[in-house]
């Protein structure tokens, strides 16, 4: 066998914000790299999008409502909310 060195990581890593938005929502990684005041918007608006739609399926009694999900979802948007409190005021 050949003893081969280990491939160098290409991907830098990333944020913890940055993993939870991806695992929560369908983002792309340059959507959540977009710092700007509209990618930031447009981010909190899927985010509310997200959390209606699984408030729906609790109150529903939906077999796919989850808990955990929804608890996660709503922890990132607080957290979003509070990190961008300017953006509401700079239109």
């Amino acid at each position: 066998m050949h003893d081969r060195p280990p491939l160098p990581r290409v991907r830098s890593p990333l944020t913890s914000r940055e993993t939870e938005l991806m695992r929560l929502l369908p983002l792309w990684p340059h959507e959540v790299a977009d710092q700007s005041p509209s990618g930031r918007r447009r981010i909190l608006a899927l985010l509310r999008r997200a959390l209606r739609a699984e408030r729906k399926r609790g109150l529903a009694g939906h077999w796919t409502y989850d808990l955990s999900r929804h608890a996660q979802l709503l922890a990132l948007y607080r957290a979003e909310c509070k990190n961008d409190r300017h953006i509401f005021f700079t239109f």
